[in-house]
């Protein structure tokens, strides 16, 4: 089926060019990682574990005030001369989406005082279903 020249005429959209922004003013990271050319040194990640000391509280409850996050995750650049930071949350989260109790007591690691014991469990825990 065609278009008619009539209603070609009538069609006088313009299609818009998508361009790439620039480059980020440290891509140090970004290009070490595609390994398309070598690096002038190699980049610096820092995994940095002050939620608890710097916020005041554990982390899953720190997830809870944006401004904390943020501050969380820059702290290191403010202190070393890094690449790039991150706020790693490994699983935690998912399991606490789906309404599973998660506890980081301190000393002891990660804590689920109630695990799913079986695939029939998930319909009665996630709230969405």
């Amino acid at each position: 089926m065609g278009v008619s020249e009539d209603d070609a005429e009538e069609d006088d959209t313009t299609t818009d060019t998508y361009t790439n922004p620039a480059p980020p003013a440290n891509d140090l990271m970004i290009r070490a990682a595609l390994g398309r050319e070598p690096v002038e040194r190699t980049p610096v990640w820092l995994e940095y574990h002050a939620h608890k000391e710097k916020m005041g509280r554990s982390f899953l409850d720190m997830l809870a005030y944006p401004e904390d996050v943020v501050e969380c995750t820059i702290q290191p650049c403010r202190c070393y001369p890094i690449d790039a930071a991150i706020l790693f949350s490994d699983i935690l989260v998912i399991a606490e989406a789906l309404g599973i109790e998660v506890t980081m007591p301190g000393g002891v690691g990660i804590l689920i005082p109630s695990p799913l014991k079986g695939p029939e469990e998930v319909d009665y825990t996630h709230p969405y279903y």
